[in-house]
């Protein structure tokens, strides 16, 4: 699935940078069948390009809505551990023996309050 994505999103940029488009002012002024068609095709080719491209920006704003929600639980498991070390280091046997150890847990959970 993850090549066929990617292979989706090459095509957006390799056919923005492909296209040669003749000049409007010629097609417009010609009412001809011919003239009908290419235009018809032309904005065709347009309309599935900005699809194209539309798409892929939303599939791009996916992934990066993913991996902001995988780093927040990250953030979430992390604060937890670190309150539980707290926990354990602030205890009756260990308080006086892990003061520097507390300093770098409340250090730890400023930077994850940020």
């Amino acid at each position: 699935m993850t090549q066929n994505m990617k292979h989706f999103r090459l095509q957006t940029f390799k056919a923005v940078g492909s296209e040669s488009e003749s000049s409007d002012s010629e097609d417009e002024e010609e009412n001809s069948p011919a003239a009908i068609k290419r235009r018809h095709k032309r904005e065709l080719e347009r309309a599935e390009r900005e699809n194209r491209e539309n798409t892929s920006a939303l599939l791009e704003l996916r992934d990066m809505e993913d991996e902001m929600t995988t780093l927040s639980k990250l953030f979430e498991t992390q604060e937890s551990i670190i309150k539980s070390m707290k926990s354990i280091y602030v205890g009756k046997d260990l308080k006086d023996i892990t003061g520097n150890g507390q300093f770098y847990l409340d250090e730890a959970l400023e930077y994850l309050d940020e």
